[in-house]
């Protein structure tokens, strides 16, 4: 991992009751911003698992399916 100041290799949480709160209400689009890199698709497909969201993906058409594909992450129903 680089050595910003932004990033850790830290497994980040979200407490059961804040996702219980986010499982209450409707369920939100959420512009996933360059989503053709690894992050931003890891962290759309575990809000998307989990119920929190609807990605709508902008970014190269190519790299988003790409990383999709390396996830296992059937994204043809979803909003470009």
């Amino acid at each position: 991992m680089d050595n910003s100041p932004f990033l850790s290799s830290k497994k980040i949480v979200c407490s059961a009751d804040l996702l219980n709160r986010a499982l209450k209400l409707k369920t939100p689009n959420v512009v996933v911003a360059n989503a053709g890199s690894k992050l931003p698709m890891e962290a759309a497909l575990e809000a998307t698992l989990a119920g929190i969201m609807t990605p709508i993906f902008v970014g190269n058409i190519t790299k988003i399916t790409a990383e999709a594909d390396k996830l296992n992450w059937d994204i043809q129903n979803l909003k470009w």
